[in-house]
């Protein structure tokens, strides 16, 4: 739907790689009323169709430029996923296009109402994607109840430390003699 010049140039049944470059990301900020952080960022995607030659050609390349998104980072246990709250595009530039020509005010209307439509299916495979923290630290700490908590511009970040005490097989008798 986003391109569909794609099919009438290289047939249905192609497989895509959409490469992402990131050209900036910032303006952070964190809300506690609905406990979600919100960043900017301007991102390259590049679209290249697999021939049946096995070599890949570039179909487009847009720039999503001040793509605002929103974000929440769930935790459990020790383990941290990001789900994505919101994303809108302000604006598209066509870098390139191989399938015709694209309206780039098309294809952030696409982005922007698609956004709805895929985010589901898009956090269900983010669920997957989890960022596992240590549990134990050389033996002589486990971490435990990693906790975020999102304030108004800045975010609050907990682990619980619980010492492990040494066994008393770990301890050596040595005679000492003045």
């Amino acid at each position: 739907m986003l391109l569909p010049g794609i099919v009438s140039k290289y047939g249905a049944g192609k497989f895509v790689d959409i490469f992402v470059q990131i050209w900036s990301l910032g303006s952070f900020e964190s809300f506690a009323d609905n406990q979600e952080m919100q960043g900017v960022g301007t991102f390259e995607l590049q679209f290249w169709v697999h021939m049946d030659d096995g070599t890949k050609s570039e179909a487009a390349a847009l720039m999503l430029t001040n793509t605002k998104f929103g974000f929440i980072a769930p935790t459990v246990g020790m383990t941290l996923t990001v789900q994505l709250t919101t994303v809108n595009v302000d604006s598209v530039t066509v870098l390139y296009s191989n399938i015709g020509r694209l309206s780039a005010v098309s294809i952030k209307l696409e982005i922007n109402n698609g956004y709805r439509i895929v985010e589901p299916t898009l956090n269900n495979f983010l669920s997957h994607k989890t960022i596992n923290f240590p549990t134990n630290v050389l033996g002589i700490f486990e971490l435990r109840s990693l906790t975020l908590s999102y304030y108004n511009n800045y975010i609050y970040a907990g682990i619980t430390p619980v010492f492990i005490a040494p066994q008393a097989a770990e301890f050596e008798s040595v005679a000492y003699i003045q």
